[in-house]
């Protein structure tokens, strides 16, 4: 009898612990879901949150670019006729996939049972026969900006008649710094997106060149 009734007692205690820990372990699952969809969002969210902060950045540069022209100066004009010789020639580059189309596929010929096959005397063009003249659409660009620093010093004589009161302010460097410190900021940018360009632009040229047709710089 007592065997019979331990073996009742277990069979309790069993479903007993199962009743238990089947509402916890799904409690647990619940929870865990609940939290890996919080994290994702606030991942999500930050992300997001990241993206507006370096827009804001960079729009409140935009238009605070006034504290690099000299006092009082006109800048908006300057601003954005800057920024179309910039855009301009890296819209144009990118000319550059089609010529780089045509020298790929000049690498290759048709045959009547193997279909396209890579031409065995075929030698890949240089990078820079493609893309190398790319480089001098910038030049306008550049051009603009060192004009704007001879416009610069030009403008205390012309529009405010203060280049003496400038001569004579203790660090000399000041009137310099005013005339050329939004070109150079201006230099500095457009040497960044040319360089960025010619770095994608190498890489792409590495990638769908074949490397027996010995692909190179120059």
């Amino acid at each position: 009898m007592k065997t019979a009734e331990n073996r009742e007692e277990n069979r309790g205690m069993r479903k007993f612990g199962q009743s238990s820990e089947a509402p916890d372990a799904a409690g647990d699952r619940h929870i865990l879901t609940a939290r890996f969809r919080v994290s994702g969002g606030r991942t999500k969210k930050a992300g997001g949150d990241g993206a507006m902060k370096t827009l804001r950045k960079i729009g409140r540069l935009w238009t605070q670019l006034w504290q690099w022209f000299p006092p009082g100066y006109e800048f908006v004009w300057e601003r954005n006729t800057a920024a179309v010789l910039l855009a301009l020639p890296v819209v144009l580059s990118l000319r550059y996939f089609g010529k780089l189309r045509e020298a790929v596929e000049w690498l290759y010929y048709v045959d009547g049972d193997r279909g396209r096959v890579l031409r065995p005397d075929g030698v890949a063009k240089p990078f820079l026969e493609l893309a190398g003249e790319y480089g001098g659409l910038f030049v306008p660009y550049f051009l603009f900006l060192a004009i704007m620093a001879a416009f610069h010093y030009a403008y205390y004589h012309r529009e405010t008649k203060s280049i003496y009161l400038m001569r004579r302010l203790p660090r000399r460097s000041v009137l310099v710094a005013s005339c050329v410190r939004a070109p150079l900021l201006g230099m500095a940018v457009g040497a960044a997106a040319e360089a960025v360009l010619g770095v994608i632009y190498y890489g792409i040229y590495l990638l769908v060149m074949p490397g027996v047709c010995a692909p190179g710089f120059w």
